[in-house]
């Protein structure tokens, strides 16, 4: 089921940053390939390492932080991907 629901970050995030870029199509689909790495790569051991420190159940009251977060950066791009309305 993860794998189900991650498996659809990677389409829609290339999708935006491709339709946003611009002439920088090629330089856009690297950064968002490189970025979704790091977040999948580098959340899970942060996690994992944190809960090692203080326990499984601190560690994963973590996860509304990062929710949170993801919430803000989405309302943030979804703001800097509006597009203006021409007046007729």
């Amino acid at each position: 089921m993860l794998g189900l629901g991650n498996a659809l970050h990677y389409p829609l995030a290339i999708s935006i940053a491709l339709a946003v870029a611009g002439p920088a199509a090629d330089k856009a689909a690297g950064w968002s390939a490189y970025s979704m790495g790091v977040g999948f790569g580098i959340a899970p051991v942060a996690l994992g390492w944190v809960a090692d420190g203080v326990g499984p159940h601190p560690a994963f009251l973590l996860l509304p932080v990062f929710i949170a977060v993801a919430v803000l950066l989405t309302v943030r791009l979804g703001r800097a991907l509006r597009v203006p309305v021409r007046a007729a």
